[in-house]
């Protein structure tokens, strides 16, 4: 689990979704107050997750959330296709 304390009480102006691509689809969150929470479905066992600041020039990485596969554990997963 990702817990994503920073984003609790935060207004949502926009939420977009990525078609899947080499790495996996992708869910954007753009706040109110200019940061943008982006999450990846990855195909590898793994989480990427980040809380970013857009700047008109260039984006600043506020936190990475994410977890490789190395350190998830999986309890009794199962995938059905």
């Amino acid at each position: 689990m990702v817990n994503c304390k920073e984003l609790t009480g935060k207004v949502i102006e926009r939420a977009s979704v990525f078609e899947a691509n080499e790495t996996g689809p992708q869910l954007e969150l753009k706040f109110t107050d200019g940061t943008m929470f982006a999450f990846r479905f990855s195909n590898r066992p793994a989480i990427e997750a980040r809380l970013i600041e857009n700047e008109p020039v260039e984006s600043v990485l506020l936190k990475d959330y994410s977890v490789p596969a190395e350190q998830l554990n999986y309890v009794g997963l199962t995938l059905r296709t």
